[in-house]
């Protein structure tokens, strides 16, 4: 392991967070499915058919991206290790001292039982053990309320940037970058 990545299995209270593997990608794309409803208020959505197999073969990565600092880690139950969500992380973007969370995942039937919390909770102290990084950014569309105040209470309330569109419509997008200084 890269001494300046989180481990490839790291879990919390009641979840394990492992790299993803190849014969979870069946159930990673049902949770992305299950998702996709917050491309209407981010206005992303994938260009590749089968988005999970996109992100575990390393090709959505950020502007001049190495796919070695590119992860997707499945979110599991512990007590039964059921797939409840997703990470797709980038260590070092924007910059290098910056842990980047692209995307987190949760299915829609597992929300609001505090696992999006207990799981970026225990993410932040992965990221502190490491030492190589300042903070930890994200970025999350203005029309997605719940993220907004999601990532707000966990600690990501530094506003970097307001990136979009100028003009507001009903098909118009920005999105905040968000930061948690570590």
């Amino acid at each position: 392991m890269n001494q300046n990545q989180t481990p490839s299995t790291w879990s919390s209270t009641n979840l394990i967070v492992g790299d993803a593997t190849e014969n979870e990608i069946e159930e990673l794309q049902k949770v992305y499915d299950n998702c996709s409803y917050i491309g209407e208020w981010t206005g992303l959505e994938s260009k590749n058919e089968h988005p999970m197999v996109a992100e575990f073969g390393h090709k959505n990565l950020p502007p001049n991206g190495i796919a070695e600092n590119h992860r997707l880690q499945s979110i599991k139950l512990k007590e039964n290790n059921k797939i409840v969500g997703y990470f797709v992380l980038y260590h070092g973007f924007p910059e290098e001292k910056t842990f980047w969370i692209a995307v987190l995942a949760i299915h829609t039937d597992y929300q609001g039982k505090k696992f999006g919390q207990e799981v970026v909770k225990q993410l932040v102290e992965e990221v502190k053990k490491l030492k190589s990084y300042k903070n930890i950014g994200l970025t999350v569309g203005i029309k997605n309320w719940p993220a907004i105040r999601f990532w707000f209470g966990a600690g990501f309330n530094k506003i970097l940037a307001f990136k979009g569109d100028k003009i507001y419509n009903e098909k118009a997008f920005a999105d905040l970058w968000l930061e948690q200084t570590i």
